[in-house]
């Protein structure tokens, strides 16, 4: 509920701030079924709240895990349909653990027909490069496949955001949602090797 009330005021707010968003390729974003929107990563938030209101789905995200440290923020954060991704400095390998619980809710997500967004670098690089890509996107499109074997296919998109300059307003801002993979296609590699998935 929280998250329906917000997007409209998110979006009146992105379209005030930013003098264009141009967004390229919106047709490639399935309009049923499971689908991750595998984004880059160029600031701190902007990207997610851009998918959320400039692409018709509803979306979960992850984010980083100390955002949840207080049980307000935490509240606000799930109400946005936000998760939480624990790294090692968030806590050590004890915080690492509560992942897996997260990877679940994913799985969850996604064996309900639901989008997820990733941001598939991983961390937040002010730049204009891509930065190699981390596994989560490849385990949570392929775990969720093997947690219900009723889930025939994970549409995988990758979408480029690009900012003129980010932090200055009447900036612009370009989205380009690029052709869907099929994460069944890798299934059969996932399964001989879950680890390098």
């Amino acid at each position: 509920m929280l998250y329906a009330l917000v997007r409209p005021v998110a979006r009146f707010v992105l379209g005030y701030y930013f003098r264009s968003i141009d967004v390229i390729g919106l047709e490639n974003i399935p309009k049923e079924g499971a689908v991750i929107l595998a984004t880059n990563h160029p600031t701190a938030f902007l990207e997610a709240c851009m998918l959320a209101c400039y692409q018709p789905r509803s979306l979960h995200f992850l984010a980083r895990g100390d955002l949840f440290k207080n049980s307000f923020y935490s509240f606000l954060l799930r109400g946005l349909h936000i998760l939480p991704v624990f790294r090692r400095q968030d806590g050590g390998y004890e915080k690492l653990r509560e992942n897996y619980s997260t990877f679940e809710a994913c799985f969850k997500t996604l064996s309900r027909r639901r989008a997820v967004m990733i941001l598939a670098e991983g961390r937040c690089i002010h730049g204009k490069h891509l930065l190699p890509l981390k596994k989560g996107t490849a385990r949570v499109a392929l775990g969720a496949l093997e947690y219900d074997t009723t889930l025939t296919e994970i549409y995988v998109v990758p979408i480029g955001v690009n900012f003129v300059r980010a932090e200055n307003a009447r900036s612009q801002v370009m989205i380009k949602c690029g052709k869907p993979m099929n994460a069944s296609d890798f299934r059969e590699s996932y399964r001989n090797s879950p680890a390098t998935g």
